[in-house]
């Protein structure tokens, strides 16, 4: 006899008293085992790796700043006219925390740049990123002054 949890033998029981046929009976079996085992199947395919790049920004005296716009950005491949692959240039925001602190996650493998900004024209150098597979990097920032050295794509 086949073993099957409570929960497929409710849905197949429901299912199957709505016809009578003994060539129904087993079509709707069949189909409510089949829709049951499709329901709570694991993926066949791994999970996508991701990484994550955190840290702190501090301000020209080496205090955590506040609330800075830390931006992430990664050179991506999309879809383009006629099926061609098109470069765009994906960029990510977060804000720092009291404490000067920020994070990324769930981030795929490659090459990322790294830059801290305030209202005030204060700006971080830029820092290039290889973020390997499930990878963590704990990448601290400093702003230098008002001046703006190495910017990326001003906004």
């Amino acid at each position: 006899m086949l073993k099957c949890d409570q929960s497929v033998l409710a849905r197949t029981r429901m299912i199957a008293f709505g016809y009578r046929t003994a060539n129904g009976w087993i079509l709707v079996v069949l189909a409510a085992l089949a829709f049951s085992h499709a329901q709570t199947a694991k993926p066949s395919h791994p999970p996508t790796p991701t990484g994550a790049v955190r840290g702190h920004v501090y301000d020209s005296r080496g205090e955590p700043a506040a609330d800075a716009i830390v931006l992430l950005q990664h050179q991506t491949e999309i879809p383009g006219a006629g099926g061609t692959p098109t470069q765009a240039l994906e960029t990510q925001r977060v804000h720092s925390s009291g404490q000067g602190a920020y994070s990324f996650s769930n981030l795929p493998e490659g090459s990322y740049t790294l830059r801290a900004e305030r209202a005030s024209n204060e700006r971080s150098a830029p820092i290039q990123v290889e973020l390997g597979r499930n990878e963590t990097k704990t990448i601290d920032l400093a702003f230098a002054g008002p001046e703006a050295s190495g910017l990326l794509n001003q906004e």
